[in-house]
């Protein structure tokens, strides 16, 4: 897979190579790490993605306005309680480029997913605000009302569906991960036994990892040692400073990640749960489901779902069709 260089590194590398040298380095990282944390709709000039698309892009890069000349069929399937309301407030968990991530303003959400939901915006015709939220509060944030739309890659799992549709827009894989100083091997999810595995909190990947603690355990070996972190950057952070023996996350976001680092990383083993969907959340029952599935229908049948992700590097996760409640292999 080939990124693109962006014209400034992203912020959850840029705290990595703090990380690499040493106690002081680390404490720096962490420090960062708090500036992607909170929600923001602060006016930024940096606008939408310098390095991606430009779809949706405003003064003020976290809300991207409607404009009515750009709205397709879709716009006509969105329900009226979110047309009364004049705008989606999109949950995302900007801490996992090339995904998302905040931009060298500490405030810009960019990234793929960022510019993929401006586009989808446009579609339906109505003004987005994107705000930074952890990753386990997209869900219950859905439930409450505080956000309307979830677009932080989550897969579709039994559990979540309970609460919540999806909307499938890419497939991707995961996979493990090490310090490039690292000695450690590791292939597999069985290959886990023992080691201090790092992953975000509230994930698919960290039930994996829980599950195959217990099988661990069943099987009288050590029990994988599953360090949950609030976000991608201080998850991947505990890798480069030897906290976690090794991480666990999507593939596309450590090859990005490695390319970023100049191979302060590396990969280990085979890609795990290859081809899952990720998909976009919504609330259960909303309607929203099916409005948003056409708006990509339509940025694929004219060329702007394919911009998007060619301009961030990585076509190879594109789909065909959207689906809605598609689980894939995450069931």
């Amino acid at each position: 897979m080939v990124f693109k260089t962006q014209d400034t590194p992203p912020v959850r590398p840029t705290r990595l190579r703090a990380a690499v040298l040493g106690a002081a380095g680390i404490a720096v990282a962490l420090t960062l790490s708090a500036c992607g944390s909170s929600a923001t709709s602060s006016p930024s000039a940096s606008g939408a993605a310098s390095g991606g698309s430009t779809a949706g892009a405003s003064a003020n890069g976290n809300i991207s306005p409607a404009d009515p000349s750009k709205a397709g069929k879709a716009a006509e399937l969105l329900p009226q309680k979110y047309k009364d309301k004049g705008k989606l407030v999109i949950g995302l968990d900007a801490s996992t480029p090339p995904g998302e991530y905040i931009d060298k303003d500490g405030k810009t959400i960019r990234g793929y997913q960022a510019d993929l939901i401006k586009g989808i915006g446009q579609k339906l015709g109505i003004t987005l605000e994107l705000e930074n939220a952890g990753f386990d509060t997209i869900i219950p944030g859905l439930a409450s009302g505080r956000i309307d739309v979830g677009q932080a890659g989550m897969y579709a799992k039994k559990e979540r569906l309970e609460k919540a549709d999806f909307v499938s827009y890419a497939k991707i894989g995961s996979t493990l991960f090490t310090s490039n100083k690292s000695s450690k091997s590791y292939d597999g999810l069985d290959s886990l036994c023992g080691a201090g595995v790092a992953v975000q909190l509230g994930t698919t990947l960290q039930t994996m990892l829980e599950d195959q603690s217990k099988k661990c355990t069943a099987d009288g070996k050590p029990a994988v040692k599953v360090l949950t972190f609030g976000n991608g950057s201080e998850e991947t952070l505990a890798v480069g400073s030897g906290r976690a023996d090794v991480g666990f996350d999507s593939q596309e976001t450590i090859n990005y990640l490695i390319k970023q680092t100049n191979g302060q990383f590396k990969l280990t083993g085979s890609t795990i749960a290859a081809n899952i969907p990720s998909s976009i959340a919504v609330p259960k029952g909303s309607g929203l489901d099916k409005a948003i599935q056409k708006a990509l229908e339509e940025m694929m049948a004219d060329g702007s779902y394919a911009k998007v992700f060619d301009d961030w590097g990585v076509s190879p996760i594109m789909i065909k069709q959207p689906a809605i409640n598609d689980t894939g292999s995450a069931s």
